[in-house]
């Protein structure tokens, strides 16, 4: 890598292997830079762009097979933001830099650094829609988190910086629960 980093993503995109924000002990601070490896040219390339100031302990999911999608995080100072931030940086357009997007339905819950995250839309999905079950963390007071959340888009949504955070038990979240179940057994 091109900066030491602990506390980061990492995520990989085709060929890329990308190192996401973190802790820099090098200058103690957040390390708000990005980086991504490619496993054809076997070189680190910094990208353009700075994450933001919440860098440190974020999660950061794949989706639409282009986007890296970052949830959580907290400042050098251990501060988390006031609402929950979701950020995406476009793969095939590096050079835009992360946008931070707004739920259409706010979390009532504390935000949080640390989380469990993965994308659940299963493969048999057309890829026009995602599902991102975001799962534990750490709220500001380091307290573990209990909560389970699902955060829906499509990819025009996504583009227009939209996500959905569902609400418990809605037909979506039972279908999600299903393949989860699915996924989960050796059966």
């Amino acid at each position: 890598m091109l900066h030491g980093r602990s506390y980061n993503a990492v995520a990989r995109v085709q060929q890329f292997i990308f190192a996401v924000a973190g802790y820099s002990r090098e200058g103690r601070c957040s390390e708000r830079s990005c980086e991504r490896f490619d496993l054809s040219a076997n070189e680190w390339v910094q990208l353009p762009g700075q994450f933001d100031e919440y860098a440190e302990g974020i999660s950061v999911v794949v989706i639409f097979k282009r986007f890296l999608t970052a949830f959580g995080g907290t400042n050098y100072d251990d501060e988390v933001p006031d609402k929950e931030m979701i950020r995406t940086l476009d793969c095939l357009r590096p050079q835009s830099g992360w946008k931070i997007h707004s739920l259409s339905r706010p979390s009532q819950s504390p935000c949080g650094f640390r989380y469990g995250s993965m994308d659940i839309t299963g493969s048999d999905a057309d890829q026009k829609f995602c599902q991102i079950l975001i799962f534990g963390g750490e709220d500001k007071d380091k307290n573990k988190m209990d909560r389970c959340m699902v955060f829906s888009g499509s990819l025009p949504a996504l583009e227009d910086g939209t996500l959905t955070a569902l609400s418990k038990r809605t037909g979506n979240e039972q279908k999600t629960e299903e393949r989860l179940r699915k996924a989960a057994s050796f059966d």
